[in-house]
């Protein structure tokens, strides 16, 4: 009970709204690590959340199901970071590249938009590869 009342001292909070959608917006801008949906209907809960580590829809759907064990992974974004991260993937095992396809027409087009790019960043060679294909 101790190590409960220390962790809500220094990381929990509770919210008191006058709606769902107030709740909403909440959960957006925290952006927290967990977030519990009990609501008649959760689903369209859940479509307008867009910023938390993980989500569990429905009262059996407890945190530590998740996190134990129905697969989904157990390292989640932390302090808001859900705003611009996700939770560890299998993705982050894998290496990947980009594949660039960009046709004659579309280069013409938007040349010197990378021109002026390139030479704002001081990179003059690569102002010159796109110029000497204009």
């Amino acid at each position: 009970m101790e190590a409960t009342k220390r962790t809500f001292e220094n990381y929990g909070d509770i919210f008191v709204v006058d709606s769902i959608e107030e709740a909403v917006n909440a959960v957006n801008e925290i952006a927290p690590e967990h977030v519990e949906l009990l609501f008649n209907d959760c689903e369209s809960v859940l479509s307008q959340l867009t910023n938390a580590g993980a989500v569990f829809v429905g009262e059996y759907s407890t945190e530590p199901v998740g996190d134990y064990f129905c697969g989904t992974n157990h390292i989640l974004p932390t302090c808001g970071t859900a705003k611009f991260s996700s939770g560890m993937s299998v993705g982050e095992f894998m290496r990947g590249y980009s594949v660039i396809k960009y046709p004659e027409s579309a280069l013409k087009t938007n040349a010197d938009y990378i021109i002026r790019l390139a030479e704002s960043e001081g990179m003059k060679a690569h102002a010159l590869a796109v110029r000497v294909r204009k």
